[in-house]
């Protein structure tokens, strides 16, 4: 049996390796290869289909496809793991620059 937090924990850890290569790289090619990637594993090889950004689950909401529970809960992991990609962000910079 499938765990009920799996679909979120793909949403958060999808998110947070989207939002630091964006971060990180600042490249809409590799940024868009990384997005194809994400979506290509989490559907293909895990079985969930994320959506990795709050602007594509909250238009699945109006359009029924999530209930008010699920699009809740994924915006909020959504948005936890963007804010941990800053900060993991700020944290490696903020010691790259240190030495």
């Amino acid at each position: 049996m499938e765990s009920l937090i799996y679909p979120y924990f793909i949403e958060f850890l999808g998110t947070y390796l989207y939002v630091l290569v964006n971060f990180f790289t600042r490249n809409p090619y590799i940024i868009s290869v990384v997005i194809s990637l994400l979506f290509i594993i989490s559907s293909q090889v895990l079985g969930h289909k994320g959506d990795f950004n709050p602007a594509l689950t909250f238009p699945k909401y109006l359009y029924e496809y999530y209930t008010h529970r699920e699009s809740g809960i994924k915006i909020i992991f959504q948005l936890a793991s963007g804010i941990m990609a800053y900060l993991t962000y700020k944290i490696i910079t903020y010691y790259k620059n240190a030495k």
